[in-house]
């Protein structure tokens, strides 16, 4: 929640619209010292978010948060169109933070920045970074976060929502983030996720897609496919990881205790309290394919929220998760232009 001043200060404006006073930010401080990052996060829940009224969509600017490392084919092919879409149906604002890329990544987003008023970026180069993947994932979403503050504090403070968005996830404003802006207060839910589907090499699916006569065998396959939910790291504490969840997302809204999926909405208030660390859990369940040491930043950030609210995936909300093999030369594979088509996504990339 780093640095504190400013979170404190952006969340007083946030909920009484107006700047804090030097008493009253030394008076919430003091409440702070000597607490946890975890127990300073509670007393600023308590504070300022418990029995807020219900968040109303209206024309405040909504923003759109990111990390990313090597994104070159992402910001090059998909974003602008992403970013095209948005504008059109959307008051938005972009913040992406970046480091350590070896790609043109850097380049192109200081292009963007350059060309459009409504695109904000960071990027670094950060040296000693730990050699661990979720390590370096939780620096750049803390970083971000820092980044956004810093920006809040100097300018417009915008809506009470933002939206959470992984560089690897193609998504439209029709399929994907207006059902999720329809949804903001379902049953006192502090995020909402899309229901986000892996478009991935699949062998099985490849080999059914290509056939000429399907059987209806196939098409059952090709359909389980389309309902595929990918993030089975983040879901649950791992409890699924690597399970077949083609029926896990059963209803409309699905109450989760943990999960990301790579696109969400989230209340800015609970954004800005919380935090992304390197915290494990004593399981409750066994799964063979979850190994003591492997962690995911997820887990710690819903958690806490938990507390606090509920987490829903939204199923009428559908976006893409692609991998860097699902692509060559700018384009990507056939199989991933068939899950484009089919969940209506093809004005962002086909």
């Amino acid at each position: 929640m780093y640095p504190l001043i400013n979170t404190i200060s952006i969340l007083y404006k946030l909920k009484f619209k107006k700047n804090i006073t030097h008493k009253e930010l030394l008076n919430i401080l003091e409440t702070t010292i000597g607490l946890n990052d975890t127990y300073k996060q509670k007393v600023l829940v308590n504070k300022f978010i418990v029995n807020q009224p219900k968040i109303n969509i209206n024309n405040s600017v909504i923003d759109f948060l990111t990390i990313v490392r090597n994104g070159e084919f992402y910001y090059t092919n998909i974003f602008p169109k992403i970013y095209k879409d948005l504008c059109y149906n959307l008051n938005v604002r972009f913040f992406i933070y970046e480091n350590n890329s070896t790609d043109n990544t850097k380049k192109i987003l200081r292009e963007l920045a350059d060309k459009h008023h409504n695109i904000f970026i960071k990027m670094e180069v950060i040296n000693d970074l730990p050699d661990t993947r979720v390590e370096k994932i939780i620096i750049g979403r803390n970083n971000l976060s820092k980044f956004y503050k810093q920006f809040l504090i100097e300018n417009d403070i915008g809506g009470d929502f933002v939206f959470l968005f992984d560089t690897d996830i193609l998504f439209n404003y029709k399929e994907s983030i207006k059902p999720l802006l329809e949804k903001i207060n379902y049953q006192k839910s502090l995020m909402i996720l899309s229901n986000t589907i892996f478009a991935g090499n699949n062998p099985t699916l490849n080999l059914i897609l290509d056939k000429k006569n399907k059987y209806i065998e196939d098409e059952i396959y090709i359909n389980s496919m389309l309902n595929f939910y990918y993030d089975s790291f983040a879901l649950n504490y791992g409890e699924l990881f690597r399970k077949d969840l083609t029926k896990f997302i059963d209803k409309d809204m699905k109450h989760v205790f943990t999960a990301f999926g790579g696109l969400g909405i989230i209340r800015k208030d609970y954004y800005l309290t919380s935090f992304f660390d390197y915290k494990n859990f004593k399981r409750t369940f066994t799964n063979n394919f979850l190994g003591n040491d492997m962690i995911c930043e997820h887990w710690g950030f819903c958690d806490r929220m938990n507390k606090f609210g509920n987490i829903f995936i939204n199923k009428k909300s559908e976006a893409l998760w692609y991998q860097d093999k699902d692509f060559k030369n700018g384009k990507f594979f056939n199989y991933v232009k068939f899950f484009i088509k089919e969940k209506n996504l093809d004005n962002i990339f086909y």
